[in-house]
C-alpha cells in the first residue's frame, strides 16, 4: 500500500474523536450506555439481507486492517495506539459475530477475490488497447 494512502492529514484529528467517542459506547451489549432504539424508545427490528450483512462483515474487516495500518504508519504509542487497537479488536469482534451467525468467511472471500481479478486481467490481454482504438476511429 502506498504511504500516501494512510496520510495523517486524510483522517486526523478526527479520527481519534471517532475511535474514542465510539469506545464510550462499552465493548459488550450492555456497555456504560444502555441506549434504546426507535422513535418510541423501545426496541427496533431492522429488516435486511445476506448482501448487506456482507458489505457491513467486509467494512469492519477493512476499518480494523485500516486502523492498524495506520498505527505502523504514524507510529502511535502509548493511548493512541491503545485506542486503535480496542477499536480494531471490537470491530473484527462484531464482524466475526456476523460472519458466524450467516456462515461467510472474510479471509476466504479475498483470496476469491484476488483470484477473480487475477483470471480476468489475464483473459483481457489487449482489450483495453482494442476499445480505445475503437474509440479514436469513432471520435
Amino acid at each position: 500500500m502506498g504511504r500516501d494512502v494512510l496520510q495523517m492529514s486524510l483522517f486526523g484529528p478526527g479520527i481519534f474523536n471517532t475511535v474514542e467517542l465510539t469506545e464510550l459506547y462499552g465493548q459488550e451489549p450492555g456497555g456504560i450506555f444502555d441506549i434504546p432504539v426507535g422513535p418510541d424508545l423501545k426496541p427496533m427490528s431492522i429488516r435486511t439481507c445476506y448482501g448487506d450483512l456482507v458489505v457491513i462483515i467486509n467494512v469492519l474487516e477493512d476499518y480494523a486492517r485500516i486502523l492498524s495500518e495506520a498505527i505502523v504508519e504514524w507510529n502511535l504509542e502509548g493511548f493512541h495506539r491503545a485506542v486503535f487497537e480496542i477499536h480494531g479488536a471490537r470491530l473484527r469482534r462484531i464482524a466475526k459475530r456476523y460472519a458466524e451467525a450467516i456462515g461467510y468467511n472474510y479471509e476466504e472471500a479475498l483470496v476469491n477475490c484476488k483470484r477473480v481479478k487475477e483470471k480476468k486481467w489475464s483473459d483481457n490481454v489487449g482489450e483495453d488497447a482494442l476499445v480505445l482504438a475503437a474509440r479514436g476511429v469513432k471520435g
